[in-house]
């Protein structure tokens, strides 16, 4: 196998470059698309599982330890619950996704509540940016 050491990698036109460094901390270091109604990770990275607590309560674990104790994490949620003209699981001015039990190295906990009642979503996308 070989290494290849750069300080910068450009595009082919010159205009756009970047360091090393700066892809590694822009990249997500974990990401996954879930399917929270039939409990099934679709596609992800470095993802190792995902566990079902009850409705809309789940446990996303790592297979890769993030190395900052309170790493940036974004998530998309969708159920399939319709409200007015308003997209499926869109709620104006409500919170989608409640940090349950709190941000870890090794995964996350959330709380999926659309309204007053959590429910099983059938769409989750999440991305987990840290060192």
């Amino acid at each position: 196998m070989s290494t290849l050491k750069v300080n910068t990698i450009q595009d082919t036109s010159g205009a756009n470059s970047s360091t090393p460094e700066q892809i590694q901390q822009g990249r997500a270091k974990v990401w996954c698309s879930y399917n929270g109604s039939t409990n099934s990770i679709r596609d992800s990275f470095s993802m190792s599982s995902v566990t079902d607590n009850g409705t809309g309560d789940f446990t996303f674990n790592y297979s890769v330890t993030v190395n900052n104790p309170c790493p940036l994490v974004m998530t998309i949620t969708r159920s399939n619950q319709t409200v007015g003209s308003t997209p499926p699981g869109v709620r104006s001015g409500a919170s989608h996704t409640d940090a349950a039990s709190g941000i870890f190295t090794n995964g996350f906990r959330i709380l999926h509540r659309p309204t007053s009642t959590a429910v099983d979503g059938n769409y989750y996308a999440i991305a987990v940016f840290g060192d």
